[in-house]
């Protein structure tokens, strides 16, 4: 069911999604183009501010900190476990595998640590915290003031 709080999550996370994404393509490494990196982080930022932040916080209820930093924590996760997984479809059709499905599932946790330590540096960090912070409180006040 629509209603404010999940509509005010999602524009917020998609923003934050947008904004972390755009500091973290300058952790990409060299040669490598940023691509859908910013757009996509943005449609799972909203996607995930409507499911889960704005669920949580629609009736005024629950710890907004908790639930802003929890969603900024899901943001991260998600748009590192998509990448990584498309990262590794990339290297299926190079047959870098051999044939192994088990090594090319294996492998997105890898990329996904090896992700993490490029591009989750400080400043990218601190967007996210802050951010999530920002997120939980805002979209908080609206869900206990537009029920």
């Amino acid at each position: 069911m629509p209603t404010t709080a999940r509509l005010v999550g999602a524009v917020l996370l998609a923003i934050l999604g947008l904004v972390a994404a755009n500091q973290a393509k300058a952790y990409l490494p060299d040669g490598t183009p940023p691509g859908m990196m910013v757009p996509i982080s943005g449609a799972l930022g909203a996607l995930i501010g409507w499911v889960f932040t704005g669920r949580h916080l629609e009736g005024g209820g629950g710890r907004s900190v908790a639930v802003g930093l929890g969603s900024a924590a899901l943001l991260t996760f998600w748009v590192m476990f998509l990448f990584a997984f498309l990262e590794m479809i990339h290297r299926t059709g190079r047959m870098a595998y051999g044939g192994s499905p088990t090594a090319a599932v294996q492998d997105v946790f890898a990329i996904m640590m090896d992700f993490g330590r490029n591009m989750l540096q400080t400043d990218v960090i601190g967007i996210l915290v802050v951010g999530g912070l920002l997120v939980g409180v805002f979209t908080g006040w609206v869900g206990k003031r537009f029920r």
